[in-house]
């Protein structure tokens, strides 16, 4: 699904030293790294990789000889606008940096990758941002998969300017941590092995995340979506050691903390999936899914006003999810609100008129009506 692209044209100017005097995009480099970790470079994407139709668009669009900012600038402008590429946000789409040129489309981390390629084609120093208080949370069943949002940015003297992607303008940057090439290629493998999970094939994104793992085994996002994967293929063991050991590597990876304690409950050891939901209600948590479960829970055992207020956490944090909003109105519905309820549905069904609990929610008002309508 093709949606109109959600990059800002513009580059954010942070007041802040270089975060590195040292050149990115070392090729040569990066292989000898991969070759560290015991991966055969030639059997490893190459998500920066230009092609000849690439260097050819550039240099129609990008005239030599403009300051830096300028030309980047530019770069962005003639990547988005309709008379350029016209490229559009695509979501679950992680291109390398030729198939979203090719496609026109891609998620945030293809067109970071296609935006840093491009930039370094031009001669810049230029690299990769994580933004991880925009970490992506989407639900696979009764598991969340992670992705984080990722940008690019470049030093130019005592400055730091950012690619403003999908953001507003008061968004504070110096939150936003650099990421090498190794771990970027690290994340472009956690990104498609996480969209193979949401195409439910299973054995080929523990293939691809599996890579993630060994190129960054830090990288606590892409240890929870192998466990996914390994769960969804039958490997219990394999996905509790995985989600173990995403909280090795980030203890507030809190979506490893919810699918330990799913995995828990599918074996009946309910009291360890307790203390794992206390944890999660204690952290700051981010993550929309888990106040859903939380308020699940909580409405399972009939403690019906203790559990709206998970239900509007779901909301606040998950506003772009149909599930939250179904999930509140059936809460509203169970409460006897019938309005609130017919509202929620709305907005569910504005963002997926599809998903389990949208139907759920669209039924149940459609009996109560039935039910109330009169005879004959």
């Amino acid at each position: 699904m093709k949606h109109t692209c959600q990059l800002l044209l513009a580059l954010a100017i942070v007041g802040v030293a270089p975060v590195s005097a040292a050149r990115h995009g070392d090729e040569a480099a990066l292989y000898a790294a991969i070759r560290e970790l015991g991966l055969d470079p030639e059997a490893i994407a190459e998500p920066l990789r230009m092609n000849d139709a690439m260097r050819e668009w550039l240099a129609a669009e990008i005239p030599p000889g403009l300051p830096v900012s300028l030309k980047m600038q530019r770069l962005l402008h003639r990547l988005l606008l309709p008379d350029g590429l016209g490229l559009h946000y695509e979501v679950g789409f992680t291109g390398t940096a030729q198939e979203v040129f090719t496609a026109a489309a891609g998620n945030c981390l293809g067109f970071t990758q296609m935006f840093v390629a491009m930039g370094r084609e031009l001669g810049l120093d230029i690299y990769y941002l994580a933004v991880d208080e925009l970490t992506r949370f989407r639900r696979e069943s009764d598991l969340i998969i992670v992705s984080d949002h990722v940008t690019a940015a470049f030093n130019e003297g005592p400055k730091r300017r950012i690619l403003e992607f999908s953001l507003g303008p008061d968004y504070d940057y110096r939150t936003a941590r650099e990421v090498n090439d190794l771990e970027g290629l690290a994340l472009y493998y956690s990104n498609r092995g996480a969209e193979l999970v949401q195409e439910r094939d299973f054995r080929r994104a523990q293939g691809q995340l599996e890579i993630a793992v060994k190129l960054a085994p830090g990288l606590a996002q892409a240890w929870v979506n192998l466990g996914v994967a390994r769960r969804r293929r039958g490997d219990l063991a394999g996905a509790e050691a995985d989600y173990r050991r995403a909280i090795e590597e980030d203890k507030d990876q809190l979506s490893a903390y919810h699918n330990l304690a799913g995995l828990y409950r599918l074996q009946g050891r309910e009291d360890p999936a307790g203390e794992i939901l206390s944890i999660l209600t204690s952290r700051k948590n981010r993550n929309p899914f888990v106040f859903l479960q939380l308020g699940d829970m909580i409405l399972h055992q009939t403690r019906v006003a203790e559990a709206e207020r998970f239900y509007r956490r779901a909301v606040r944090l998950g506003r772009e999810h149909a599930e939250t909003h179904a999930a509140y109105g059936l809460w509203y519905l169970d409460s006897g609100e019938t309005q609130q309820a017919r509202r929620q549905l709305k907005r569910a069904e504005r963002r997926d008129r599809h998903e389990r609990r949208t139907v759920e929610l669209r039924e149940r008002l459609a009996e109560l009506e039935l039910a109330r309508a009169p005879a004959g």
